[in-house]
């Protein structure tokens, strides 16, 4: 599995039920934290905030359309 796929795994539980499907960029730190996830805070900064955010400005050569930035730390599972 992928940092990325760990990511959208728990994503996807945070905004089950959630009408908005937002969620913050400290939620997903917390609760990869507590999965046991080898992947460092700063990569999954990376990821959410550049990688899989399809708003973000383009400093990598990829980049999905998984979130959009909503507010500052703010984000939508699209």
């Amino acid at each position: 599995m992928t940092y990325r796929d760990e990511i959208l795994d728990v994503v996807r539980d945070l905004v089950r039920d959630r009408p908005t499907r937002q969620f913050t960029l400290a939620e997903v730190i917390v609760e990869m934290q507590e999965r046991g996830s080898a992947c460092k805070i700063p990569t999954i900064n990376t990821y959410v905030s550049s990688m899989m955010c399809v708003n973000a400005p383009r400093h990598r050569r990829k980049q999905y359309a998984d979130f959009e930035r909503v507010g500052p730390g703010q984000y939508r599972l699209l």
